[in-house]
C-alpha cells in the first residue's frame, strides 16, 4: 500500500462525545414557488419547528391558547428581538422560561397565520437534549441563573423564500395548564444560493466553525477549496461566529448522485456552541440535524451522510450519533456477527473505491483502490490545487496483498477487521515485501480504514481515519 496513504495523512484523531438535541428532523419546507415573507400563511406551511429533540406539530385552524392570568402562570423571553437568517437555513431564537411548574408544551405561529406549532416538551429525550444546550449557553454571554431557564427555538426556513421580514408569536403552558403570555420577535431572512442541493450550518457562539461537504467524487468544499469540479460552491463563510451565524454550501442547477459527507470543524474560538446543519433540495427540506454542546476540543465532526438521487422525494440520509467520532471515523451500525467473517468482508470489499479529497492550503491528496480477490491496487493522487481536480502532479502505485483477519472493537467503540497488506509491487521498490497492519469496516457504499501500523508487531485495533465511498 503507498505509504502516503496513511502515514503522511496529518489527522489528530479526537474521540468526542458530543450531545445530541435531536437529527434526523422530518422532510418538509416549501418545495415550489417562491414565497412571499409578507405571506403568513405560505410561510407557516414550510416551516419546520424543532426544541431540543421534539419536532413541532402543525396544528391546522388552531391559535395559540389564551394566556391564563395567573400569578403562577409561566413566562417566555425572546432572548433577542430580532433574529437573522438565510433561505434554506435553521434560525435559532434563544427562549427563557421562568415556570413554577414543568413546561409541558411551547406554541408558535408566524403572526397573522391561521395555524400553529405545538413542541411537547415533556420527554426525556427532549430535557436531556435541553440540558446540554444550556452547557453551552454558560459558556456564552448568559449568566448561569438565566441560561438554566433557556432552550433555542430552532425554525427550519425554506429555501424558496424571498428577502425580508416576518413576525412570530411564541407561549409556553405548564403541566397544571397555565398559559403564559404571547411573546413576540421577528426573523430577518437574507439570501443565500440555493437549487439542486443545499447544505447550510448555523450556530449560536461567538466562535469560527466551519462547514465541510464532500461530493460524490471525493472533492471537499469548504473555505480552503470554496468550490468544486462538479458545481458546489461555498458561498457564505463567517469567521466571526456570534448569534445568526451562517455557513452555505450549494449546488445550483445539477448536483452529481451518490454519497454526500458533511462535516463541522470547531476551527477557532473558546466557547462551546449549539449548531444546526439543514439539508435542502430544489426548495424542499431534506433534513436538519442538531447538535448541542460543541466544545472546542472536538474539532472536525462528521454530522451526516446523504444519499442523492437526484431529487428530495428520493433521497435520504443518515445523522450521526450523540457519539460522533472524527469524520474519518464514520459511526456505522455494527454488523451482524456473521458479517464479520473474513470472507464476507473480503467479498464487500471488491470492487473500486475512491477516498475523500484531503487538502492542505494550496495542495491536495486523495487515494483511489481496486480490490481484486486477495489483492489491492493502491493509486495515491497528489494534486496543486485544494480540491483533487484535474490532473495530479504525482502518482504513487503499489500492488498489495492482503489478509482479514478477526473482528474486534475500535476505541470508539465501533465493530471492524484488522487487515494486513503485504506490497507485492510498487513504482517504490523499496517498499515491496513490507506488511502493514490496520483496521477495515465495509458496507454497500462505504469503506473505513484505520492508521497503518507498519514493520510492527500488531498491539491493538486502533481506530478509523480514512473514508472511501465506493466507485461501482
Amino acid at each position: 500500500m503507498p505509504r502516503f496513504t496513511f502515514k503522511h495523512f496529518a489527522v489528530a484523531v479526537a474521540v468526542s462525545v458530543l450531545a445530541a438535541c435531536g437529527g434526523g428532523g422530518s422532510s418538509g419546507g416549501g418545495g415550489g414557488a417562491t414565497i412571499s415573507p409578507t405571506d403568513p400563511d405560505a410561510v407557516m406551511g414550510a416551516l419546520l419547528v424543532k426544541v431540543g429533540n421534539a419536532d413541532g406539530e402543525l396544528l391546522p385552524d388552531t391559535d395559540i391558547p389564551p394566556a391564563s392570568n395567573v400569578s403562577e402562570q409561566p413566562e417566555v423571553a425572546v432572548q433577542r428581538a430580532l433574529t437573522t437568517t438565510t433561505n434554506g437555513a435553521t434560525a435559532q431564537v434563544p427562549l427563557n422560561i421562568t415556570a413554577n411548574s414543568p413546561i409541558a408544551n411551547l406554541f408558535f405561529k408566524v403572526a397573522g397565520s391561521a395555524d400553529v406549532f405545538r413542541v411537547n416538551f415533556e420527554s426525556e429525550g427532549t430535557a436531556a437534549a435541553l440540558a446540554q444546550q444550556r452547557a453551552a449557553f454558560e459558556t456564552q454571554n448568559y449568566s448561569k441563573a438565566l441560561s438554566e431557564g433557556m432552550a433555542n427555538l430552532e425554525i427550519s426556513i425554506p429555501p424558496n423564500i424571498d428577502a425580508g421580514s416576518f413576525a412570530v408569536e411564541v407561549s409556553a403552558q405548564d403541566v397544571d395548564g397555565r398559559v403564559s403570555l404571547r411573546e413576540i420577535g421577528t426573523i430577518q431572512v437574507t439570501r443565500v444560493g440555493t437549487g439542486a442541493l443545499q447544505f447550510s450550518l448555523s450556530w449560536d457562539a461567538a466562535v469560527d466553525l466551519d462547514l465541510e461537504v464532500t461530493d460524490p467524487e471525493g472533492a471537499r468544499v469548504f473555505f480552503d477549496a470554496p468550490t468544486s469540479a462538479s458545481g458546489g460552491r461555498l458561498d457564505q463563510d463567517n469567521t466571526e461566529g456570534g448569534p445568526g451565524s451562517i455557513e452555505n454550501i450549494f449546488w445550483e442547477g445539477s448536483a452529481p448522485t451518490g454519497t454526500y459527507a458533511v462535516d463541522v470543524n470547531h476551527f477557532e474560538g473558546a466557547e462551546s456552541a449549539n449548531f444546526v446543519v439543514t439539508v435542502s433540495s430544489n426548495g424542499t427540506v431534506i433534513d436538519t440535524i442538531s447538535r448541542a454542546n460543541f466544545q472546542p476540543n472536538e474539532g472536525l465532526l462528521r454530522v451526516y451522510n446523504l444519499t442523492f438521487n437526484g431529487n428530495a422525494g428520493n433521497s435520504s440520509g443518515v445523522a450521526f450519533p450523540e457519539s460522533s467520532p472524527n469524520p474519518t471515523t464514520s459511526p456505522i451500525p455494527a454488523p451482524s456477527p456473521s458479517a464479520n467473517d473474513p470472507a464476507q468482508v473480503q467479498a464487500r470489499l471488491q470492487g473500486d473505491w475512491i477516498s475523500v479529497c484531503e487538502s492542505f492550503g494550496s495542495s491536495s491528496f486523495r487515494d483511489r483502490v481496486s480490490f481484486e480477490g486477495d489483492l489491492a491496487s493502491f493509486s495515491f493522487e497528489d494534486f496543486e490545487n485544494g480540491d483533487c481536480s484535474g490532473n495530479p502532479v504525482f502518482v504513487e502505485n503499489s500492488v498489495d496483498q492482503i489478509v482479514i483477519g478477526a473482528s474486534g472493537i475500535t476505541a470508539s467503540g465501533q465493530t471492524a477487521n484488522a487487515i494486513d497488506f503485504t506490497t507485492v509491487q510498487s513504482n517504490f521498490p523499496e517498499d515491496i515485501g513490507d506488511t502493514c497492519f490496520t483496521i477495515v469496516f465495509v458496507d454497500a457504499t462505504q469503506m473505513l480504514f484505520g492508521a497503518e501500523e507498519c514493520g510492527l508487531p500488531r498491539t491493538n485495533m486502533l481506530d478509523f481515519d480514512f473514508t472511501f465511498s465506493r466507485v461501482n
